[in-house]
């Protein structure tokens, strides 16, 4: 009996404790809900705040990328500007540098035509006054002989202007030309015989050789004879009296080359880089008063190119000058033998 009554005791007991358990954890969560209620607010609100930063941030990006956007759009259209910028610039440069050199050009045309003309047309003035007051007192021969000099004169403007004039078409590209079949040698031979009087003049010994088969050019023959004609003059006109001059047409693997050797002064280094431009003279001197006005190495120059082919110059100073017209075997101008 006593036994029951304990274990009825003791069930009662703990019961109660579990009774009082339950009410202190729960009112251990009571009061922690109390607790914790506003920092769960104050977390959420800052949760909230939060997102909307977030969304505010991504609205910024996404206007920031748009603004890249644009702004890369922009530096494209500059980069694009300022090259064209720059092409325009570069345009205007050479526009800019041919208006100069048509400018030093003309400037150089007036001075040829108030220095170089002027000399001839004087002669020719004073040789008609002399002819026209002096008429009657005038022998036949002195009649002659200044009538001879007017001429000389006359022939020499007339030079000059031919000169200037195809000087200016080949710049332009607005010269004619008329080829034909060409024997080269036979060309330079031709040259050689009008030219053979200022040669012997001086006492200049004109000396040629020339390979046996040369094949047939087709060209315009004045450019031929121009090219090779201000070769042999140059060498007659720089060479100091009692020398020679070698011309000679060599065949060589991959082009013809006609060649023109003097005994003259040479060229300095000076001299090399004014070689074959238009109104430029050089150190060395005509040795008998011959007249140059500048013009003949650049038309040569000219020339050749529009051939096809390239004129070029050895020489060093007190060792002559050796002139070379180089004529490709490709070029269009040679016939096939």
């Amino acid at each position: 009996m006593l036994d029951d009554n304990l274990s009825s005791s003791l069930q009662m007991n703990i019961m109660i404790i579990g009774g009082l358990v339950v009410l202190m954890v729960g009112s251990v969560f009571g009061v922690a809900g109390i607790i914790l209620r506003p920092t769960i607010a104050y977390i959420d609100a800052l949760f909230q705040r939060s997102k909307e930063q977030t969304n505010v941030l991504q609205e910024q990006a996404v206007e920031l990328r748009e603004r890249a956007d644009r702004m890369e759009e922009q530096a494209i259209e500059i980069q694009h500007f300022n090259e064209a910028i720059m092409r325009t610039n570069d345009v205007l440069s050479r526009q800019n540098s041919a208006l100069e050199t048509a400018n030093n050009e003309k400037d150089s045309i007036l001075g040829v035509v108030a220095h170089d003309l002027r000399s001839p047309l004087t002669g020719i003035i004073m040789g008609a006054n002399i002819i026209r007051d002096y008429v009657k007192n005038l022998s036949v021969e002195k009649t002659s002989s200044i009538a001879s000099g007017i001429l000389v004169a006359a022939d020499h403007m007339s030079e000059i202007i031919d000169m200037l004039l195809d000087s200016q078409e080949l710049a332009y590209g607005s010269m004619k030309t008329y080829p034909e079949n060409i024997e080269l040698g036979e060309v330079i031979m031709g040259i050689i015989g009008e030219q053979r009087s200022s040669a012997d003049n001086k006492k200049i010994t004109l000396h040629t050789m020339f390979d046996t088969r040369i094949p047939l050019l087709h060209a315009d023959p004045r450019f031929v004879k121009s090219i090779v004609g201000n070769f042999i003059s140059n060498a007659i006109k720089y060479s100091p009296p009692n020398t020679n001059v070698w011309i000679g047409v060599n065949v060589k693997p991959g082009a013809i080359h006609c060649t023109v050797r003097d005994e003259g002064p040479g060229l300095t280094e000076e001299d090399h880089k004014k070689l074959f431009k238009k109104f430029q003279r050089l150190s060395a001197q005509p040795t008998a008063g011959e007249k140059s006005i500048g013009l003949g190495l650049s038309i040569v120059r000219q020339m050749a190119e529009q051939l096809g082919t390239s004129v070029t110059c050895e020489s060093s100073p007190g060792v002559g000058a050796t002139f070379i017209w180089k004529i490709p075997m490709d070029a269009s101008i040679v016939r096939r033998m």
